[in-house]
């Protein structure tokens, strides 16, 4: 009986011993409000300063630079690489990626507020690195040409150095709250909770969520125009009259009817689509150009994957229009149209006049066989008795 009782003794006690320790121990706010203070008594001037490179330091993303690149000049080098990422995972397709093709760093578009306080923590004695999920390789690169950094942490196979793996690693290495970071996406709020300070590029929703993790001590926009602007941009409206050609023909008849409209609707979404599949694999070339702010996918101030989609949409809802709505002979001369825009991507800066010629003659061509369905009409066939009684003369 004594045993029992002083069993039952016992497990009161450690009840108690771990009620106690329970309540003793900080709740989530108070840890936050304690990494906080911590923070606070951190000399802002010790503090490293990492940096991202995708959307933060470059306005665009080098994966998918890499990635049209290749499309251009490798074309047969896009399947190994999808094989990679399928085989291996994300680590594995970036490297692959960076094997085939190494962009040239001077050709990317850096984010000047970016610099600009990158060069005043330099100033400040701070050591500043470039901590990336792009591969190593390519921020090694970017890091050689710009000059701006102390070190380099990036992806490499078996490491996808983003979200909170890169949170772990830049806490493992400098300690928890003791580094400063420049992000621009919701993958970054992972780090931002784990930094001293947040540095935003992106929404001021982004920058509200990132201040519940950390201290914002600098913001600023993605873009240079707003996101409506900049798609019309990517359609480049200045063009748009030359595919108008398509409703010329009718308009001399004087019979613009369903085909024609449907024809122009299906030429201006497949010129569409390859326009922005030209900017998009043409990048360092439209980046020279004086009006080089005025190209959306250039400028940076369009994601390159949201132009991949623009792209794919148009051209897809083109051949259902083709393909449903026309007559086989206007859909014969929409299909040499599109041949020659393929062509046009990969040959036209050695003869654009010519690719522009051929271009507006097969936009009339296209308008004229829809004038010509609009004024004969569709062709009908002969009712079962005439064709019968035709059989019978006949033999």
């Amino acid at each position: 009986m004594f045993r029992l009782i002083r069993e039952r003794r016992n497990d009161r006690n450690r009840q108690a011993d771990s009620h106690e320790v329970i309540v003793n121990q900080p709740s989530q706010p108070e840890r936050e409000s304690m990494d906080r203070a911590s923070c606070s008594k951190t000399d802002p001037s010790s503090v490293p300063l990492c940096v991202d490179l995708d959307g933060t330091l470059v306005r665009s993303d080098t994966l998918w630079e890499t990635i049209l690149q290749l499309v251009r000049h490798r074309p047969g080098s896009i399947v190994p690489i999808i094989g990679q990422y399928l085989r291996a995972g994300r680590s594995a397709f970036k490297s692959a990626a960076v094997d085939a093709l190494v962009i040239d760093p001077a050709t990317l578009p850096y984010h000047d507020d970016v610099i600009a306080e990158i060069g005043r923590a330099r100033a400040a004695g701070r050591p500043v690195l470039l901590v990336t999920g792009a591969n190593e390789r390519l921020a090694h690169a970017v890091a050689e040409h710009t000059g701006l950094f102390d070190g380099v942490i990036g992806s490499r196979p078996g490491s996808n150095n983003t979200g909170q793996d890169k949170a772990d690693e830049l806490s493992r290495r400098y300690g928890l709250r003791q580094f400063d970071y420049f992000g621009n996406s919701h993958a970054d709020l992972k780090v931002w909770a784990q930094s001293h300070a947040a540095l935003v590029i992106g929404s001021d929703r982004l920058k509200d969520q990132a201040g519940q993790r950390a201290p914002v001590t600098f913001h600023a926009p993605a873009a240079t125009v707003s996101r409506p602007r900049a798609i019309l941009q990517a359609l480049r409206p200045m063009c748009w009259p030359l595919d108008s050609l398509v409703i010329l023909p009718a308009l001399v008849a004087g019979d613009v009817g369903r085909i024609t409209i449907t024809s122009f609707i299906g030429v201006w979404c497949f010129a569409a689509a390859f326009r922005i599949f030209g900017q998009l694999t043409d990048l360092p070339a439209f980046r020279k150009r004086p009006d080089a702010a005025r190209h959306p996918f250039a400028a940076g101030n369009l994601p390159l994957s949201q132009g991949v989609a623009m792209a794919c949409s148009l051209a897809i809802i083109a051949m259902l229009i083709a393909v449903v709505g026309l007559p086989a002979r206007v859909l014969a001369f929409v299909a040499a149209f599109v041949a020659v825009s393929v062509l046009q991507i990969h040959f036209g800066q050695r003869r654009p006049a010519v690719f522009a010629v051929v271009l507006a003659a097969l936009r009339l061509a296209v308008g004229y066989e829809a004038a010509r369905a609009e004024s004969t009409g569709p062709e009908t066939p002969a009712p079962p008795s005439v064709t019968a009684a035709q059989t019978s003369w006949r033999n």
